[in-house]
């Protein structure tokens, strides 16, 4: 059985085009996401689409209507669906951290507020011209750890390939994700290493704890409800043989909280780095 949660949709490029037409703002949204999808990026595909759009905004000061531009680009060529496969696509994820020590441990917890305000929101952009996702997860997150984890929220997702052709001759193959399947959500932890802040850069902030005395210690972060981070989200175009990596926000609509015990006989060291969501741990 899923989590509770929803998943909403909005109309990606191909599902505008069967609408008519559609506010021009919600068209260049989802040409700048499909642009972005592996086996689009970098071929005939981008180059055409990309001239179009530039002779279209020479041609006129007055601008230009993206569902026009669209569709003639898409008369000089034909996009085909050849295959089709369901896989777990992951949505999101949150980084439970332990420090480095024999003993130590983390937990995280995630409280859902009422059966109408969702715990956490995941929101990524339409792949291959499919539609963008928003999720709603409803229900709450407790987990431990002993070692580094990457709790992963996934859902099985219908994948196309499709195939282009440009007179008569195929110019490429891209994946479209096409539906997330809300029934079978869930969280699973994964062992992982957490994000590298790079070389040279510092903490936003850094907290120690003296546990030198023998006496363990322990220590809550708390995450403040309405935080947002941006996490990157793969998966593989099994037929094409691609990694396909896009973006997804992740809002905390409750508030996380990391509860971490700390074995005594050391000092500790949790450092926060803008933009990666977990606190590195180190001794000294």
């Amino acid at each position: 059985m899923g989590l509770k949660a929803e998943i909403l949709t909005q109309p990606g490029l191909f599902d505008l085009l069967e609408k008519g037409h559609q506010p021009d703002a919600l068209y260049q949204t989802a040409v700048h996401s499909f642009l972005a999808t592996p086996g689009v990026t970098g071929t005939e595909i981008e180059s055409h689409l990309t001239d179009e759009i530039s002779q279209a905004a020479e041609a006129t000061e007055e601008g230009f209507t993206w569902f026009a531009l669209v569709r003639r680009w898409l008369r000089r060529e034909k996009h085909s669906v050849i295959d089709e496969e369901t896989q777990m696509v992951e949505l999101g994820a949150y980084w439970l951290t332990v420090p480095p020590a024999s003993g130590a441990s983390g937990h995280i917890d995630i409280d859902s507020k009422s059966a109408q305000n969702s715990a956490a929101s995941f929101k990524f952009a339409g792949i291959g011209g499919g539609p963008e996702f928003t999720i709603e997860v409803y229900e709450g997150l407790s987990m431990p750890a002993t070692t580094n984890k990457r709790i992963v929220l996934s859902a099985p997702g219908k994948i196309q390939t499709v195939a282009v052709t440009r007179g008569g001759e195929r110019i490429a193959t891209y994946p479209r994700l096409v539906s997330l399947d809300r029934n079978d959500l869930e969280w699973k932890p994964n062992a992982a290493q957490p994000p590298s802040p790079g070389v040279g850069v510092t903490p936003s902030e850094t907290r120690r704890y003296d546990a030198s005395d023998g006496d363990p210690i322990t220590c809550t972060f708390k995450v403040a409800q309405g935080t947002s981070w941006e996490f990157g989200v793969d998966f593989k175009a099994e037929k094409l043989g691609i990694e396909v990596k896009s973006t997804a926000r992740v809002s905390y609509e409750s508030e996380v909280k990391f509860t971490y015990v700390l074995p005594g006989g050391g000092y500790y060291v949790a450092a926060h780095y803008s933009g990666i969501p977990a606190r590195l741990w180190s001794l000294e």
